[in-house]
Parts: structure tokens; sequence; C-alpha cells
């Protein structure tokens, strides 16, 4: 019979009693770990996004927006155009200092007026981004709102799911509730620093 000293049985009892926990630490573990049977749902995000009121606004207004500044942009280079064939018309009346000085002031403002072009670029392609994740951002929170109503705790794009039952398909009811609740997402460029056009 093997005998231990106090000292050794001691150590025995702490390694016991360590073992014990570990292994009802690890049983606690895999009883967590067990998780809920799938209720999947699926929807077409790309097309609630591009059919949505909301999206449509955003174009509109874009487009509006693009026009107003197109308009200014033709209108700044017709006039850099005419002064363009003016300065050529006045090439042998101008002396070769003057007729540098006003070709370098044309050359000038042909390079503000494609900066300006970059930064109208810029501004309407921010509006658009800052725009469409409104869009992005409401449709999420509505679909988490269909998912808890439903029951259901996995919501998957239909570019995910190879064949999705219809039964499963939130799409159309994900569309109408975004469309109720944010018929429009006003864009406004006065957050952005306005271009000034070329003089």
């Amino acid at each position: 019979m093997i005998r231990f000293d106090a000292w050794s049985r001691r150590r025995l009892v702490v390694c016991m009693f360590a073992i014990v926990s570990t292994l009802g630490a690890g049983t606690a573990i895999a009883q967590e770990a067990v998780l809920p049977s799938p209720v999947i749902a699926v929807v077409d995000v790309q097309v609630v996004l591009r059919q949505a009121a909301a999206a449509a606004s955003i174009r509109q207004q874009i487009d509006n927006y693009s026009i107003e500044f197109q308009g200014k942009i033709d209108e700044q280079r017709a006039k850099l155009e005419a002064e363009s064939r003016e300065l050529q018309d006045q090439r042998t009346l101008l002396s070769a200092e003057a007729f540098t000085q006003r070709r370098q002031d044309l050359q000038r403002n042909q390079g503000d007026l494609q900066d300006y072009v970059k930064t109208v670029r810029n501004v309407l392609r921010e509006a658009t981004k800052q725009a469409q994740q409104t869009v992005e951002a409401a449709l999420k929170e509505e679909i988490g709102a269909m998912a808890e109503e439903r029951g259901v705790n996995l919501v998957l794009t239909r570019s995910q799911a190879l064949y999705a039952s219809a039964a499963l398909d939130l799409t159309d009811e994900a569309l109408r509730r975004l469309d109720a609740r944010l018929p429009e997402v006003p864009i406004d460029i006065s957050t952005v620093e306005k271009p000034t056009p070329a003089p």
C-alpha cells in the first residue's frame, strides 16, 4: 500500500480539486456552446436599395445639382474660350511681355476651372455616399425589426443563398417598410465647401 505524508496528501487533494473543477468548467462551456436551431430569412438588399423611394430621391437631387454645376462650368468654359480667341487675335498688337502675362493668366484660370470640376465631382460623390449610408442604416434596422417579430435569427442577402423558398423572402416587405420610414433623404451640400468658379 502506498503511504503519503501530510504534505503529499495536501498536494494530491489540491490536484484532484483542480481536475474536478476543470472538468466541471468544460461541461459548463460545452452546455453554453449549444447553439439554437437556425431560423432563416433572405432579403434582396440590392433590389431594395435600387427601388426604394429614398434612392430615387437621392438620384433626382444629385441630377439637379449636376445640372446646376454643369451650367456654371459651361459658362466659365465658354468665357475662357472667348478670352483665348481674343488673346490670339491681339497677339500681334501686344508686346511679348504683355502677351506672355495674359497667356499665363489664362492658363491659370483654365487650371482653376479644372480644379473646380474635380471639386464638384468630389462634392457630389461624397453627398451621394452619405445619403446612401443613411438609407442602408435604416434598411438594416427594419430588417432587424422584422427578424425579431418573426423569431428569425439569421438573415441572408439574396445573393448569399443558392436557393430560398419564396416564404423565406422578406424583400417586398423590407421595401414597403423602408419607404414608409424613409420616403426621401434630403441632400444638403452646404456641409461641404462649395467650389468657386474661375473668375
